[in-house]
């Protein structure tokens, strides 16, 4: 495992993570095996169906990423099921495909005749499993992408590596830089788009609509995120509305290439900008900014 909290232009996590008095105490196991069940658990989502073909353009993206294990499915549930399991463990993919069974004989053959690696054979709720279950060890993780899946959704793929990676120094090799992808075909092909605040992949993570650290977080981001905006093909952004000051008024002028202004206009500005952000409850359109603008300058 590594031992650095950060790497110039990727990252900078609490070094805290990494002291003998922190690690001691986490009993980490050597090697951990990201299990993904995307095309399983994740279509459980309720309304959330992938096709065949759905099912294998996102194998092929889960294992670009570098995903140890790939759960293609429960082919007890349909014939189209154990139809995509058959073609993806044909796909000659690097990752494991595994088939997800119930503990019933017929289950299993169906899952044995699909030609996957392996076979998860899922044990009813009780005491075998419990005494069982809490008596593993953590070299296998289970997520699903984008956090799909029953009731709240399952640990989210993209999250697990960053922490597997980032917080816990573990030497993954997963392709981070490829997470937007595998989000944006999750979201394209389950209809569940991915919520603005989302850890890793919302596309609002590095936007800045207060004055202050503006600057940073468009020159020297990791002093105000723990992962730089590149690492998952984001950049910074600076947007104006209720909560902007007099650093976003500048900024933005000079984005747009607008020429500069003394203090007491980019004051009288931001008291436009304000107002319109507070009337509008939300963030301004460039439009709208440079009408501002164009109307404080002929005053």
């Amino acid at each position: 495992m590594r031992e650095n909290y950060f790497e110039d232009g990727k990252w900078w996590v609490s070094s805290y993570n990494f002291i003998p008095e922190v690690r001691s105490k986490m009993n980490l196991p050597e090697t951990v095996q990201i299990h993904d069940a995307t095309l399983r658990d994740g279509e459980q989502t309720p309304g959330v169906v992938f096709s065949i073909d759905d099912k294998i353009a996102i194998a092929s993206k889960l294992d670009e990423l570098g995903v140890d294990r790939i759960e293609a499915g429960m082919p007890a549930v349909s014939p189209q099921d154990a139809e995509a399991i058959k073609q993806i463990s044909q796909l000659g993919l690097k990752s494991k495909i595994f088939t997800f069974a119930r503990a019933m004989k017929a289950d299993i053959d169906m899952a044995i005749a699909c030609g996957a690696d392996g076979v998860i054979i899922e044990v009813p709720i009780g005491y075998p499993k419990l005494k069982t279950q809490f008596g593993w060890t953590w070299e296998v993780v289970h997520s699903c992408a984008n956090g799909l899946g029953e009731r709240t959704g399952n640990a989210a793929l993209e999250e697990l590596m960053m922490g597997l990676h980032i917080l816990y120094g573990y030497d993954t090799k997963y392709k981070l830089d490829k997470t937007p992808e595998l989000g944006a075909l999750i979201a394209e092909r389950s209809n569940v788009p991915i919520a603005r605040n989302k850890p890793v992949l919302g596309h609002g993570n590095f936007i800045r609509e207060s004055g202050i650290g503006i600057d940073l977080v468009m020159n020297d981001p990791l002093v105000m995120f723990g992962t730089h905006p590149s690492l998952t093909g984001k950049s910074g952004e600076v947007v104006l509305g209720k909560n902007s000051g007099k650093a976003s008024i500048i900024y933005k002028m000079k984005e747009l290439g607008m020429p500069a202004l003394e203090d007491a206009m980019i004051a009288d500005i931001l008291v436009d900008v304000k107002s319109a952000g507070i009337a509008k409850r939300s963030v301004l359109s460039e439009e709208e900014f440079r009408n501002i603008v164009a109307a404080k300058s002929k005053a």
